[in-house]
């Protein structure tokens, strides 16, 4: 949470009064939306892009395939901040433009936002993954009672093991990416058991992802399909296609990269990670 907080206090130092003020109006008197919209939150690479694959293969689900961080702090009206949404989707900044200055706040944005994406007339539910968003979820599930969130879950130490996979400029020291881990799943923590939100172990998902999988559908009220666990179907996401760290879409699901930490984590990074997420660990009875 602390490099959370320091995010909002980056962005808000560089608003001026009026325009901090319009931002919080615009967030935290949003209007509660009706839509049953999709959320994969979670914990950095704890299997939130599989997860975001496989509900993708789904006819009932559309999904934007980029991480937004469309709920996370910034200046809301500066559009360039939205150009992870222009370059896959068929919204230029001016037509962004334009649905800002049709909507009324930020959760009617992003709605409205949705709509754009989805095919004319389209019964598909919006599905949208950004691990970040974790951290507002306490606020998503009070503006989108409707929604579903899938909050994914895995030992913080092979998260560890799996960031350091991407390109380097992403690698964090062990305790930084504890701390980040921590915090995640603090998040959640804190808010307890809640009917609209999903917890998915990374772990069960792997091992069997059937019925894992089943359970999941049978959550979001829609009919489960095993092509939504055939490597042909779920691998045809573009989100991060191609990038370092994520060659596993392509591959069958397999729990082969469950306690790799063991193996790829020297005894100093591994007293480091549990120094700061012992607690944290254990509660989620890892080992």
């Amino acid at each position: 949470m602390i490099t959370i907080l320091r995010f909002k206090r980056k962005i808000f130092n560089l608003l001026n009064p009026i325009r901090l003020t319009k931002n919080l109006i615009w967030r935290y008197n949003s209007q509660i939306s009706q839509k049953s919209h999709v959320f994969v939150v979670g914990s950095p690479r704890s299997g939130t892009t599989l997860m975001f694959a496989i509900l993708a293969a789904h006819p009932s689900f559309i999904g934007i395939e980029t991480e937004t961080f469309f709920f996370v702090p910034r200046d809301i009206f500066n559009i360039k901040s939205y150009h992870r949404i222009s370059e896959v989707s068929q919204l230029n900044s001016s037509k962004i433009s334009e649905l800002m200055s049709k909507s009324k706040n930020l959760v009617n944005f992003y709605d409205n936002l949705s709509d754009s994406i989805k095919p004319s007339n389209s019964e598909k539910r919006f599905l949208e993954k950004t691990p970040f968003h974790i951290f507002y979820l306490s606020y998503l599930s009070q503006k989108f009672p409707n929604a579903k969130f899938i909050n994914m879950i895995r030992d913080g130490r092979d998260c560890y093991v799996s960031n350091n996979k991407l390109p380097k400029q992403f690698h964090m020291p062990p305790q930084k990416f504890a701390m980040l881990w921590k915090d995640s799943v603090r998040a959640r923590i804190r808010l307890g058991e809640q009917p609209n939100i999903l917890d998915v172990r990374y772990e069960q998902l792997t091992k069997d992802p059937f019925h894992t999988t089943r359970k999941i559908m049978n959550f979001l009220g829609e009919e489960f399909m095993e092509n939504q666990i055939n490597s042909d179907y779920y691998s045809q996401t573009k989100m991060f296609q191609g990038m370092n760290g994520h060659e596993r879409l392509q591959k069958e699901i397999k729990p082969t990269s469950i306690g790799q930490w063991r193996k790829k984590m020297t005894a100093k990074e591994i007293s480091e990670f549990e120094r700061t997420a012992r607690n944290e660990l254990k509660e989620l009875m890892y080992e």
